[in-house]
């Protein structure tokens, strides 16, 4: 079992880590160092469970919130995770904050949706944060009608008690 360190221990090696390594980088490492034990080492590594890593999702996506993801770990997962955009948002001004920096990234998710631009699919760390801003467009059935259809049930009431 991989520890929040990164790091599997095992009699006689000790700890090692496995940040960033294939299976396959593992298998070679674990065989190097037995070796020091044992006469041509048989290593086999089964993969049992993905890790997962929590992100935030926030500001004018359809679900803000912390999401675990398990297979991929990248911003398209993550977004897709909290069930994609609201109609405000805008795809040009997506902030990534990493966890423990006080710099914020500005993604423009449009150009993956538009042109495959792989750049803006980072790859996401436990306790990022996604926030996505609000393109401020006004649309017409959700911020006007409603308005316009108070304002004429208003007249017809008027109009009704006169």
């Amino acid at each position: 079992v991989v520890r929040p360190d990164g790091k599997v221990s095992f009699p006689l090696i000790g700890d090692v880590d496995v940040t960033g390594k294939t299976v396959a980088q593992f298998r070679e490492e674990l065989a190097s160092r037995f070796s020091q034990y044992l006469v041509k080492p048989s290593i086999s590594v089964n993969v049992m469970k993905l890790g997962t890593t929590r992100v935030y999702v926030l500001g004018e996506i359809k679900r803000p919130g912390l999401y675990e993801l398990e297979k991929s770990h990248n911003v398209i997962d993550a977004l897709a995770k909290a069930e994609g955009f609201t109609e405000k948002a805008a795809k040009k001004n997506v902030f990534l904050v990493r966890a423990g920096s006080t710099e914020v990234q500005k993604l423009n998710v449009n150009n993956y949706l538009t042109k495959a631009d792989q750049n803006v699919n980072l790859v996401l760390n436990e306790g990022d944060c996604l926030y996505l801003t609000s393109n401020h467009k006004v649309i017409f059935s959700r911020d006007i009608m409603p308005f316009l259809s108070a304002a004429y049930y208003v007249s017809e009431i008027k109009n009704d008690n006169n």
